[in-house]
């Protein structure tokens, strides 16, 4: 089980970094829109 998983996951590694980072950069950016609404609504 291991094994193809690592498998799968050398064959499909450019494509998951690439999910990452596009996750990554959603969540930095849902993260500022949610701290900024919050900054506004208690300022």
């Amino acid at each position: 089980m291991s094994f193809v998983s690592l498998e799968f996951l050398m064959l499909n590694r450019d494509s998951i970094s690439f999910i990452t980072s596009w996750h990554k950069f959603i969540y930095t950016k849902f993260n500022l829109f949610h701290n900024n609404i919050i900054t506004f609504k208690f300022s």
